[in-house]
């Protein structure tokens, strides 16, 4: 498996540097109530982690996902086309893009896009036995917040498609979800298309279930981001007396994930002294979930067409075909 290292031309923006994360945390945690970026959730431990969720019973998106994915298989060669760039964003362990992968028809090339490096690095080399001639570009960035992304035309590939699973679009607010599609609306050609994976609504105690397993893998996936502000930042958290909560707010329509902090304490960033009472949270994620009719909206307020739409069979998850609107 070829692999091509795009990460020296992402250097002035990946946002995991640690000036630059220092500086959102202390806004974050600023804020009433408190707040930590969602992304930095997603060390290599927090990407462990997220994997065991994945395969919870509780947990029903990837399941759900990988489900819709298999039935599109029919249709899949023809949409991917031959001589195809596969980009993914929030690869992680890598294994919804097997799924495309396996149909594409004709030289293909896949461009993991991940703000986890080591990770992604390690799902890299899983992919390598199972696709030993599989040319991999990985890129390490917060592809969130891209301001540029690297110049591949010298690749060779006739098409691309960016490929966003997992419903981390709900991750973002509404105009943060507009303005991330519409940056990929711009930077594609005529011809691209972009796959995104959303979660639809559904009763509540299925959403809030599927946040509060019961083996506490969640929990622990929450926390750690606590563990790791100690690790890389020096803060003084003590994990152990946060609560891990996640409830759906109905008038958002989406599930907020917090830690409640069981006793008084307070903490310490940078000199700063950061106070919790008991009951005080950090607001840590949201994900918010669309009906389909909801997101085609959400897609051409961005500029894009939506085209095609994929369900499973109880409507739990969607998976939509956005393609570039011809000027």
């Amino acid at each position: 498996m070829e692999l091509q290292s795009f990460e020296t031309q992402q250097t002035s923006e990946h946002v995991s540097s640690l000036s630059v994360m220092m500086k959102e945390l202390q806004d974050g945690l600023h804020q009433n109530p408190m707040r930590i970026p969602s992304k930095y959730l997603y060390d290599k431990e927090g990407s462990r982690l997220f994997d065991e969720i994945c395969k919870l019973e509780e947990y029903y998106p990837t399941r759900k996902e990988i489900e819709i994915l298999k039935s599109m298989r029919s249709i899949l060669p023809s949409l991917l086309g031959n001589n195809v760039l596969l980009i993914e964003l929030g690869s992680g362990a890598g294994i919804k893009i097997r799924q495309l992968l396996d149909c594409a028809p004709s030289r293909v090339g896949y461009m993991p896009v991940d703000i986890s490096r080591e990770y992604m690095l390690d799902a890299c080399e899983r992919l390598r036995e199972v696709y030993p001639s599989l040319p991999v570009f990985p890129v390490t960035t917060d592809y969130t917040h891209l301001q540029s992304f690297p110049d591949i035309s010298h690749l060779g590939f006739s098409k691309r498609i960016v490929f966003f699973p997992g419903s981390t679009i709900g991750n973002m607010e509404r105009e943060e979800a507009v303005h991330f599609l519409s940056y990929w609306e711009q930077v594609m050609a005529p011809g691209d298309l972009f796959l995104i994976g959303v979660d639809t609504k559904k009763d509540i105690s299925t959403l809030e279930r599927a946040y509060n397993d019961t083996r506490g893998v969640t929990a622990a996936f929450n926390r750690n981001v606590l563990y790791r502000l100690n690790r890389e930042f020096g803060t003084d958290f003590e994990p152990e007396l946060f609560q891990h909560h996640a409830l759906f707010d109905r008038e958002c329509a989406r599930i907020e994930m917090r830690l409640v902090a069981q006793q008084k304490m307070t903490v310490h960033l940078e000199g700063e002294d950061f106070h919790f009472e008991k009951d005080d949270f950090i607001h840590t994620e949201n994900s918010y979930k669309y009906s389909p009719d909801e997101f085609r909206v959400l897609a051409r307020m961005a500029g894009f067409e939506p085209t095609m739409l994929w369900t499973d069979n109880e409507g739990f998850f969607s998976v939509h075909c956005l393609s570039k609107t011809q000027s």
